[in-house]
Formats: C-alpha cells, sequence, structure tokens
C-alpha cells in the first residue's frame, strides 16, 4: 500500500505488511462470522457518539489502511 506520512506525525511507524495480512484476516473472519457491513476508525464512531467531540487516533496512516480494507472487502463507512 502506498501510505502516506502523517505530517504531524513524527515518530510513528508504518504498517508492516505483517500488520496489514493480519487485519485482513481478522476483518474477513469477522465478516464470515457476523456478517458485518462497515468498517471505520475510532475518529469515524467518535463523531457519531453525542457531543461528537472527535478523535485524531486512528490518525492519518491508520485512515487510510481502514479506506484500503473498505475497498478491499466491499465495506462502508459508519454512520447512524
Amino acid at each position: 500500500m502506498d501510505i502516506a506520512k502523517d505530517s504531524v506525525a513524527f515518530d510513528h511507524a508504518m504498517p508492516t505488511k505483517a500488520q496489514i495480512d493480519a487485519l485482513s484476516v481478522l476483518i474477513a473472519t469477522l465478516n464470515d462470522v457476523f456478517n458485518i457491513t462497515a468498517l471505520g476508525g475510532h475518529r469515524e464512531y467518535q463523531l457519531l457518539a453525542p457531543g461528537n467531540e472527535g478523535r485524531a487516533c486512528p490518525g492519518k496512516y491508520g485512515m487510510q489502511v481502514v479506506e484500503a480494507m473498505r475497498a478491499k472487502f466491499g465495506l462502508r463507512a459508519p454512520s447512524k
């Protein structure tokens, strides 16, 4: 994956291929067992919460991974 560095993240490690592969297996398993339709990062779910103060995590890298996994598995972003 071509994951861009976060403009404010200086020491954050890029996800490894092993981490991305493990995430793919986890999402596939969750989808098989629970038939999930949405996948989101912390910031997206927080924005749906009462008071929606928002969060920075999972950050720019994490959101790029989330978006790539949505595309790979045909999942949508979370919504109310």
